[in-house]
């Protein structure tokens, strides 16, 4: 059995429960509109970090963080267009999902130049009559 360095870690199976417990209704149940990260850490006692980390370690609380982002989204689209969040707020944390309202411009058209001009041999052109 290989032994690990440094300080041992704080997830069990009670704090992966509460997790789930958190994702399901717990947020709720202390007042959250919607699940986050920053929300499961402070009914966990965890830091934003330690959160990462264990999800780095464990698959079930990886899966449980992905899903209260997702839940997270979810609400936030719901809320948005039912009109029960305020519209700015659900833009700005839309953003952590990757959602912009950045327009695009394509210029990659093809433009041909208003006026050519042609050096040949370097003799001066002649100006068509």
């Amino acid at each position: 059995m290989k032994k690990e360095l440094g300080r041992p870690t704080n997830l069990t199976d009670e704090v992966i429960a509460k997790a789930k417990e958190y994702l399901i209704k717990g947020f709720e149940d202390v007042g959250n509109t919607v699940p986050s990260v920053a929300g499961l850490g402070c009914y966990l006692g965890a830091s934003r970090s330690s959160l990462y980390e264990w999800a780095g370690k464990d698959e079930d609380f990886s899966d449980t963080l992905d899903a209260i982002k997702m839940k997270q989204e979810m609400m936030l689209i719901d809320g948005g267009l039912g009109s029960s969040m305020n519209s700015t707020i659900v833009k700005l944390m839309l953003a952590n999902h990757g959602y912009s309202d950045k327009q695009k411009m394509d210029i990659s058209a093809n433009v041909q130049p208003a006026f050519k001009i042609i050096f040949e041999d370097d003799e001066p052109n002649e100006l068509p009559n």
